[in-house]
């Protein structure tokens, strides 16, 4: 089961890049752990912009290629730890092409601590290596790393209380003497200003009675205009607020019936996708695992590994998969996979590279999109689907391309051959 595991996790990187076709892992005991083909090997693995605390960082590995098995081939890598399974499906890297001969590549790998049931800072304590042939489908030679990463974390701020502490004390000395010096002439003009505010007093206390005066006539004449101005605005006010609340009562009307059919139609939608997506009685064919494997830098395209016990009886020779939503219905329809060709073995792993069509998600009016079950369904390729095993697992996926990860751009996976 260990090998097993192991072919999962590195043919699953390099689906992320190519086309989404599902992928057959070979049956236990085809290869070893460590074993590789003559004349292809990978060797000396180094981390490079690895901090304490960081959700990315790049490896750097030596290999070489022979030819053997094609004009290139993809090296693609897996992060493991053994004391966490399925580490893997919270990583994500793009593969490299290489060419025949020797050289260096490196890859930046990006921890995704933002997935539903991801932590928030992981140790793990191995790095694999695969390479593949270019249709990502044959496993030339593998390389695994014993190496102990810590992914995620923040850290701590650094002090600057006593520089701040000094520079008030000596403001706190400066705002002192000042206030010193600014009650001394105070006292000494208190006198004067006391003089002359007494006699400004008395003149503006006669000018106010004028004033007072000519007001009260003037407030009067005001008073009278004022009232009829008053009595003919609050006429023409109420005309408007009748009006508006007509209005109001219209478009919320208009508003609440808009949302009855939409909630109507919704629940239509949800009681058909359920009847849909509905276990078939009677089935023989068994699953044994479903998980995710990885999933590439822009979350549009995930690899979902399924091992199956098939039989037979069921008639019915290709698998697939369906991916649903509990929160919006019918979204198994913005998804693509390639069927799996069960003609080989009744015993086995199949990968399948699901695609999401983000242009036309863009219905869903968000950024995000969240499934949170995966169908697995037999099929005889004719549209049938005889669905055979429900399996919870919440995927995160991205719609908007404007929101993508900036890291995807700015550090580029790249190879540098050497004959």
């Amino acid at each position: 089961m260990n090998q097993t595991k192991a072919w999962c996790a590195g043919l699953v990187l390099f689906a992320l890049a190519s086309r989404a076709q599902p992928i057959l892992v070979y049956p236990q005991g085809v290869y070893s752990q460590g074993q590789a083909f003559a004349g292809a090997s990978l060797s000396n693995l180094r981390v490079r912009n690895e901090s304490t605390y960081s959700t990315e960082m790049i490896l750097t590995v030596d290999f070489s290629y022979d030819g053997l098995h094609g004009s290139s081939a993809r090296i693609v890598p897996v992060i493991t730890d053994k004391k966490t399974a399925h580490v893997s499906r919270w990583f994500g890297a793009n593969p490299v092409l290489v060419g025949t001969g020797r050289g260096t590549i490196s890859f930046p790998v990006k921890f995704f601590n933002d997935e539903p049931g991801a932590p928030s800072e992981l140790t793990t304590d191995h790095v694999k290596i695969l390479m593949l042939t270019e249709g990502a489908n044959t496993l030339i030679s593998q390389g695994i790393f014993a190496r102990s990463l810590k992914w995620g974390g923040t850290p701590a701020a650094a002090s600057v209380a006593a520089p701040l502490a000094n520079a008030a004390s000596a403001e706190a000395g400066q705002a002192e003497e000042k206030a010193r010096q600014e009650a001394a002439a105070k006292t000494e003009a208190g006198a004067r200003l006391k003089a002359l505010a007494d006699e400004r007093a008395r003149q503006e206390a006669a000018a106010k009675r004028l004033a007072e005066e000519q007001s009260a006539a003037e407030a009067a004449a005001k008073a009278r205009t004022e009232a009829e101005a008053s009595r003919l605005a609050e006429e023409k006010a109420k005309a408007e607020a009748d009006a508006k609340a007509l209005e109001a009562a219209r478009q919320k009307a208009e508003v609440e019936e808009h949302a009855r059919k939409e909630a109507a139609a919704r629940q239509l939608a949800f009681e058909k996708e359920r009847a849909a997506f509905t276990l078939a009685p009677g089935a023989k064919s068994k699953i044994v695992t479903v998980d995710l494997l990885n999933r590439n830098f822009d979350r549009t395209e995930m690899v979902v590994s399924v091992q199956y016990q098939y039989n037979r009886a069921d008639r019915l020779s290709k698998m697939g998969v369906d991916v649903t939503s509990g929160d919006e219905p019918g979204v198994s329809t913005l998804f693509s996979s390639a069927l799996f060709d069960l003609a080989g073995g009744t015993r086995g792993i199949a990968l399948f590279p699901i695609k999401l069509d983000a242009p036309a998600a863009q219905r869903l009016k968000r950024p995000m999109l969240l499934t949170d079950k995966v169908w697995i369904y037999l099929t005889d390729g004719n549209g049938a689907k005889s669905y055979i095993h429900e399996a919870a697992m919440g995927l995160l996926w991205r719609i908007s391309p404007e929101i993508a990860d900036s890291t995807t751009a700015a550090a580029p996976a790249s190879a540098s051959p050497q004959k």
